[in-house]
């Protein structure tokens, strides 16, 4: 059947109808649903229904359905809701963008069979999960199950974790460092701090209920070694205060400040008295009350020699 144009044609070949519209639109209407399916049993393909959802099935169950929010994908038979196949590697798989911002970010598959979440219109990786479930932030090749990567410089932190309670209970834990298949491990490293040119520190483990706060102090690292007297003389220039933290204004400590300290020994005191940062808050100084050590031996080495001369 057609018309005298022939830019409509319909009719029937072996198993199948045919309709051909061989030009301008094809238009079905209808004022309440217009649905696709089979006749022999009823199966749904498709349904459109006025003023409502457009709906996808597969063997008669929804699988697409649109709304008026978007769009509902539904795979719980086989938790499989969205599967998307891109034509080639480190192609964008699913990409967002609206009409003010253009384009948001993307998902893609990489050759490495590594999945890559990007952002901004540049695309540009955000986190990268790779074949073996790592995870890289700021890097598309992480080293470890968990990589963070921060390239900017500035004081902005390469990660952080906060608890945001307005009032924290008693014992809470904001992180927690745990060996949970082992209690008798030995020289396990719970922290490790490194620059360029390797480690420097770290925090460590006996599996005895002991925990190590180390420095590098191996004299393979070390030149121009010689013995040092002197300690005593530095202790006594030390003055020791008594004071509150003005957040804690009804706590009493007793201490040191620390640029007095700096104006008595090098390398235990941190930082420049009365220091900013560039956005013009303080830039506070600090001690490390451990590197104090070595000038307390020293001292204490002194005074045993003037005791023994003493003593004669």
């Amino acid at each position: 059947m057609g018309d005298t144009n022939e830019d409509f044609e319909l009719y029937h070949i072996g198993g199948s109808v045919n309709v051909i519209r061989g030009t301008g639109a094809m238009v079905l209407q209808s004022n309440d649903y217009i649905s696709l399916g089979t006749h022999s049993d009823g199966e749904l393909m498709l349904k459109a229904t006025k003023n409502g959802a457009v709906d996808l099935y597969h063997d008669n169950v929804v699988k697409l359905s649109t709304t008026s929010g978007g769009i509902i994908i539904d795979g719980v038979t086989n938790y499989n809701g969205l599967e998307v196949k891109g034509s080639g590697a480190s192609r964008p798989m699913m990409q967002w963008s609206n009409a003010n911002q253009g384009d948001l970010g993307a998902i893609y598959g990489t050759e490495g069979n590594a999945l890559v979440i990007c952002s901004g219109s540049s695309n540009a990786a955000a986190i990268t999960i790779d074949s073996s479930q790592s995870v890289g932030i700021g890097t598309t090749n992480p080293g470890s199950l968990l990589h963070v990567a921060h390239s900017n410089g500035g004081t902005n932190a390469t990660a952080r974790i906060e608890n945001t309670t307005g009032t924290v209970a008693a014992n809470s834990v904001l992180l927690d460092l745990k060996f949970s298949g082992d209690d008798s491990f030995s020289n396990a490293d719970y922290v490790k701090f490194q620059d360029y040119s390797g480690e420097e520190g770290k925090i460590t483990g006996d599996g005895g209920s002991r925990v190590y706060y180390e420095i590098n102090s191996d004299y393979r690292l070390k030149d121009n070694i010689t013995s040092y007297s002197g300690g005593l003389n530095i202790i006594k220039a030390l003055s020791v205060k008594k004071y509150n933290y003005k957040t804690s204004p009804g706590t009493n400590y007793t201490g040191f400040l620390a640029h007095e300290v700096a104006e008595v020994v090098d390398g235990v005191a941190r930082g420049t008295k009365d220091a900013v940062n560039p956005d013009g808050t303080p830039n506070y100084q600090g001690i490390d009350l451990s590197k104090l050590v070595p000038e307390l031996v020293s001292a204490i080495q002194e005074l045993e020699a003037r005791v023994k001369t003493l003593e004669g």
